[in-house]
């Protein structure tokens, strides 16, 4: 009840976070890293960070940590396997991953 929720009637209320520390609704847009590609990269490796990629990872990375079991679904080419991949690429040593294609 400490959060004044002054969120700008432009924006959905999905383009914010709590940010905890300051007890404020905070623009996803902020996550999102400054990006320019690499040189010598592949073409099918270039991932561009956007708020969209940003917000899923989090919600995603915040249930598994929980112990939350999580399905991944969405249209094609919408970045599922991506989303589930850079975050199994961050699984600690002692856990292990089957990924199943169907």
């Amino acid at each position: 009840r400490d959060i004044d929720p002054q969120v700008s009637p432009i924006k959905s209320i999905y383009e914010y976070f709590v940010k905890p520390s300051q007890r404020e609704f905070e623009l996803w847009e902020t996550k999102v890293p400054k990006w320019s590609p690499k040189k010598q990269i592949s073409f099918h490796k270039i991932v561009v960070p956007t708020v969209d990629t940003i917000r899923n990872a989090f919600v995603v990375t915040a249930l598994w940590k929980e112990g939350h079991q999580v399905l991944i679904g969405g249209n094609t080419g919408s970045g599922k396997t991506l989303l589930a991949q850079s975050i199994l690429g961050k699984i600690p040593d002692d856990q292990s991953s089957l990924t199943i294609n169907f």
